[in-house]
């Protein structure tokens, strides 16, 4: 039990601190007592790994996150033309920025890993919770604006 509250908080630093470098996203773990449900449609990224130890990395986001994120990796405003549609994009590059990081603090930065592409799907909040029910480690956080994002790990 020690090792996954380890590797929760792990998780939690590398995903907090990536949003907020480098998508500008502020957020932090939502409380167990708070934690609510994926409410709507969300964008699911999904990674897998090879290494030490082999699985999958998630993120998920609301479709508002997503279209921030991407506006933000683009230093453009939200409702500038060129974000619309980079959602799925955002949410796939910034899962594939977080899984680097975190297999290099897991397994060490000399270690033999691999990582496959991230692939990107929209689904209801529903179908999110039933696919990641079994994850290893899932981290809900909320940004300032009440929005839900999820980190997970599949192994």
């Amino acid at each position: 039990m020690h090792e996954r509250e380890n590797d929760l908080r792990l998780l939690g630093r590398v995903v907090i601190g990536i949003l907020e470098e480098a998508a500008f996203l502020f957020t932090e773990p939502m409380d167990d007592d708070a934690r609510t449900e994926v409410a709507g449609e969300v964008y699911v990224a999904r990674i897998g790994y090879r290494g030490a130890s082999n699985g999958e990395m998630v993120l998920s986001t609301p479709l508002t996150v997503a279209s921030e994120l991407a506006a933000n990796l683009m230093g453009l405003e939200p409702d500038d033309p060129e974000v619309e549609g980079k959602g799925a994009e955002a949410v796939g590059e910034m899962l594939n920025i977080i899984g680097g990081t975190l297999l290099k603090e897991w397994f060490g930065a000399s270690s033999d890993f691999e990582m496959g592409i991230p692939k990107v799907e929209r689904m209801s909040g529903d179908q999110f919770t039933q696919k990641t029910s079994g994850a290893a480690l899932h981290l809900p956080l909320i940004t300032e604006e009440g929005e839900r994002i999820d980190a997970a790990v599949m192994k």
